[in-house]
């Protein structure tokens, strides 16, 4: 027996910026970001997880931070959604490459005040398998310090993952586009 759908049931939200598939959708009414962000097909490649942002009346009314649910479990950010509502998915910020024995390899996205250690604790940590003395991280020289570096277009920096997953000897910043590579031992 088929069931009769009424309108207060649903509501229409806008999925805008960098996304799979912008435009507007018919939403339950008990959806949040992340099912709107499941019917558009989710972030382009370019498009943040880390400030999605609900828009009403003009207004930001929240900043969902997708990985805080994705990476945890912990729902805190999500917003119930609200007829009209505007999802705006702004352009990616720092994203760094991580690969070796970690428990998460892939590309990450970092927030501003975010670096080794918050990198760390996203990537899941090391496995037993992992040299917790040495790892490194390549970066590309950024345009403006190439002059002062004639020929060399990478660093490479050599990091405890020991020292960062502890928070010890301060955080090692990281900047766009930064590989960090874990070796076994």
């Amino acid at each position: 027996i088929g069931q009769r759908i009424h309108a207060r049931d649903h509501q229409q939200v806008f999925l805008l910026g960098e996304v799979v598939k912008p435009g507007g959708y018919t939403v339950s009414s008990v959806s949040r970001v992340l099912n709107a962000m499941y019917v558009a097909g989710g972030a382009a490649r370019s498009g943040s997880l880390r400030d999605v942002r609900v828009v009403r009346g003009g207004q930001v009314v929240a900043h969902v931070d997708l990985y805080r649910l994705l990476l945890t479990g912990d729902a805190a950010d999500e917003t119930r959604l609200q007829n009209g509502d505007v999802i705006f998915v702004p352009p990616v910020g720092r994203r760094v490459n991580v690969s070796g024995p970690l428990r998460r390899n892939g590309l990450f996205e970092l927030k501003d005040g975010e670096n080794l250690t918050a990198l760390l604790r996203m990537a899941g940590g090391p496995l037993a398998d992992a040299d917790l003395a040495r790892a490194q991280i390549t970066r590309v020289v950024p345009p403006a310090l190439r002059d002062s570096l004639p020929g060399q277009d990478r660093l490479a920096i050599d990091v405890s993952l020991a020292a960062a997953a502890q928070g010890r000897d301060g955080d090692v910043p990281l900047f766009d586009a930064d590989t960090l590579v874990a070796y076994p031992i």
